[in-house]
């Protein structure tokens, strides 16, 4: 399989990738999200020079690269890929986050692993997905290592967070343009406290179906849907991802009184069983 080291920049779908189940993961979900999109794959690898303390010659820095790029052409063996798919491969000496963040800079979406760092890499690099997910420029899609391609359709919906009334149009778009990628329907999820009245919950209900009722004009072919269910949304949202094809979500404002270690969508994202998609409130709406 022959993978392009030396890529010009053009539009392609971007995944994080190294030795762990959860990279394998997203590199299989990598492949679907860009034959969906009719984009090429990415793959991108970071990896730590050993510190010289002398000057080196090129072909003592050619060792240091050469078990990473080792590492993904095994990772690209692995991988049934469309045959009108490139893959392309981005290998720097860098640390992972920083390498992801820059990559991000210039794809319309960026595949990353679930974090399950082992105490030494933990150390060494910290929680990858979660750093990255909450200062990407564009959609971080989140892989559970347990993911494996499912057929799509009714049985597997897109599910799109809703947070009030006036939910990120970034967020919607892209769930609604995820919807038509995965050919399956779309579920508007809203929950509201265990004390809410039943008056309210049809009113808010009311108020979201008016909204997606505007975003379905410009959608005709995707049967899209509200519910608002009484309940805890970490619970809810983990629940769905069981059945659903992805998960999207509105990444939250980031607060010294919130961390994202504690916020929903950081609890969410340790426990999802389907990938999680979180979307910047500016980020450039899919094409």
């Amino acid at each position: 399989m022959e993978i392009d080291f030396d890529h010009q920049n053009e539009r392609v779908v971007a995944v994080g990738v190294d030795e762990a189940p959860e990279s394998a993961a997203a590199a299989r979900y990598a492949v679907q999200a860009a034959n969906n999109r009719r984009l090429h794959l990415l793959l991108v690898h970071a990896y730590l020079t050993p510190n010289f303390t002398i000057p080196v010659d090129q072909r003592t820095l050619d060792a240091s690269r050469e078990p990473a790029e080792r590492l993904v052409r095994h990772v690209a063996a692995q991988l049934d890929l469309p045959t009108t798919m490139r893959i392309l491969a981005e290998v720097q000496p860098r640390t992972p986050a920083s390498l992801l963040l820059e990559v991000a800079h210039r794809v319309p979406l960026l595949v990353v692993g679930q974090d399950h760092p082992t105490w030494d890499k933990r150390l060494l690099f910290g929680r990858v997905a979660a750093y990255v997910a909450q200062r990407s420029d564009c959609p971080v899609a989140v892989v559970p290592s347990g993911w494996r391609v499912i057929s799509t359709g009714s049985h597997h919906p897109v599910v799109i967070a809703l947070e009030g009334t006036s939910p990120s149009r970034p967020a919607l778009h892209f769930a609604f343009e995820q919807a038509v990628a995965e050919g399956s329907r779309l579920v508007a999820l809203h929950v509201t406290p265990y004390r809410s009245h039943q008056a309210d919950i049809d009113e808010l209900t009311a108020i979201l179906t008016e909204l997606l009722a505007s975003w379905k004009q410009d959608y005709p072919d995707v049967n899209a849907d509200v519910l608002v269910v009484r309940g805890d949304e970490e619970e809810s949202l983990v629940r769905w991802s069981n059945s659903a094809a992805a998960v999207v979500v509105e990444r939250p404002h980031r607060h010294w009184w919130n961390p994202w270690t504690h916020s929903m969508i950081g609890t969410v994202l340790s426990r999802t069983h389907c990938p999680l998609i979180i979307v910047p409130k500016d980020s450039t709406p899919p094409r």
